[in-house]
């Protein structure tokens, strides 16, 4: 163990560092997490799925939810689909390397860190407009 002997420019130095390595660490895990929407990642975390999907007006069934799956488009079809299968994927509609599916919950985090999947993410949802009076 190094002491400072109240030295403040040994001691910022030390503080600096520990934030630094801290500020690091999160890099990395944002990294990881950087295929999959906020939004998801905050929902395959969460203790209760349906309470957390009702809350933020995301579509559930059967811990099941309704996402767009980008893929790299260089990966194959019999890849794309094994993958789909692997990580029982309900196929809604599928186009390219792009498919719409209904994945288990449990699975987000694992599908993303897939290396030929580029992005997951929730379909836009409308925006209702207000009437206005004339």
């Amino acid at each position: 163990m190094i002491s400072c002997n109240n030295n403040p420019a040994v001691h910022s130095l030390t503080k600096t560092e520990k934030n630094t390595s801290a500020k690091e660490s999160n890099k990395i895990g944002d990294t990881k997490q950087q295929k999959l929407s906020s939004m998801l990642y905050e929902l395959a975390i969460s203790q209760d799925h349906e309470y957390f999907a009702k809350k933020h007006d995301i579509f559930l069934d059967k811990d099941r939810v309704r996402v767009y799956i980008f893929f790299e488009p260089s990966v194959s079809d019999p890849d794309r689909k094994k993958i789909l299968k692997d990580h029982g994927i309900i196929i809604e509609k599928s186009a390219a390397d792009l498919t719409r599916g209904l994945v288990p919950v449990d699975h987000l985090i694992s599908l993303s860190q897939e290396p030929v999947i580029r992005s997951i993410r929730l379909p836009d949802r409308l925006i209702k407009t207000r009437k206005t009076s004339p």
